[in-house]
């Protein structure tokens, strides 16, 4: 998620939070962790010492980048094989599910 943010691949913790759906809890065990490995890197926020703000280091971006670059690879393998009209359908349907996933609406 920080990666797709973009430059300078920060976002508050409150926000890694509520879009990756995992309690306040879990994600900052998972933040713990990334910031032990030195991938990211937390700081109070200078205005709000409630707000923390949690941005990729160098060796994390090039970690990510590395292993995208990796996935994409062997996605790209896994559907070689689908016809175009599977793929056009195969679109469609993760579409459906993203948008879901983006705006799940009430409930």
């Amino acid at each position: 998620m920080l990666r797709r943010s973009g430059k300078p691949y920060r976002m508050t913790a409150g926000q890694l939070t509520e879009a990756a759906l995992i309690t306040p809890a879990g994600i900052s065990n998972r933040l713990d962790k990334l910031e032990r490995s030195g991938l990211l890197k937390r700081s109070f926020h200078p205005h709000d010492r409630r707000r923390v703000d949690v941005q990729l280091t160098k060796k994390g971006v090039q970690l990510i980048d590395e292993v995208a670059s990796d996935i994409l690879g062997r996605e790209s393998q896994l559907l070689a094989f689908v016809s175009k009209d599977d793929d056009t359908e195969l679109r469609r349907l993760l579409k459906l599910l993203l948008a879901h996933f983006e705006d799940p609406g009430p409930g």
